[in-house]
């Protein structure tokens, strides 16, 4: 009788250790569960090959703040459901967020590797100059130095880093001719969303004045030269 007790007690004890350790989501940030994590394995068959967008912020962090009070995570989020609409009749196309939540810099790419993503595009506005002016940045992630201390899952970009440069090369010059007057640029920085990223990755910076009312065409024509770029990318060699 004592024995059978203490099984059920340490089982019990054991249930509610996980149910601490392993909430369903996380209170701090009011992340919802993962549609991956619900998956069987047999489902996650399906999804991979897709191409992972992440809308930034999110929740508690709002990012930049825009003219007539809209706010970057708000912004980002509607340009990347209109971008997945335009890719969506040809690719597989997932979000890291598709609500008022903000993942953390890990589960971002945390979730593209999980769905074995072929692309990882982190959509932003006004990261670097594009926050005062009418260009497009497209950033790389700066290659490790051979001191950086940094970790196998933060070097996980490096071997995609010639095909992460192929894309944005060819998405800046896409970018760079569609109506607004707009200039694309591609550059580097550190950026630990990208570094755990274990397929070719970009961060796409957009100007904030692109998201005025009266540039709707102009932010269509943007996501339109994206989306074209993206299919062309990810076409099979001949």
């Amino acid at each position: 009788m004592k024995d059978t007790l203490r099984i059920i007690l340490t089982a019990w004890a054991t249930l509610l250790l996980s149910a601490a350790l392993f909430p369903a989501w996380s209170q701090e940030s009011g992340d919802p569960p993962s549609a991956l994590q619900e998956q069987t394995e047999e489902q996650q068959q399906t999804v991979a090959g897709c191409v992972m967008l992440d809308p930034g912020h999110g929740g508690q962090d709002q990012g930049a703040l825009m003219t007539g009070g809209i706010v970057e995570k708000d912004a980002v989020l509607t340009f990347s459901r209109t971008l997945a609409g335009l890719l969506s009749p040809g690719l597989c196309v997932q979000k890291t967020r598709d609500s008022d939540f903000g993942p953390s810099l890990s589960d971002r790419a945390g979730a593209a590797n999980h769905a074995r993503a072929v692309l990882f595009l982190c959509i932003h506005a006004g990261v670097g100059w594009a926050a005062e002016s009418d260009r497009i940045i497209l950033y790389l992630d700066a290659p490790p130095g051979p001191d950086s201390g940094q970790s196998p899952w933060e070097q996980l970009q490096v071997p995609h880093r010639e095909r992460s440069r192929r894309f944005a090369e060819a998405a800046c010059r896409a970018l760079a001719d569609v109506r607004g007057a707009l200039s694309c640029e591609v550059r580097e920085l550190p950026l630990p969303v990208l570094a755990g990223a274990d397929m070719p990755a970009v961060l796409v910076d957009l100007p904030l004045s692109l998201f005025s009312k009266s540039r709707v065409a102009d932010r269509t024509a943007v996501a339109n030269a994206l989306a074209e770029s993206v299919k062309k990318f990810l076409e099979p060699a001949e």
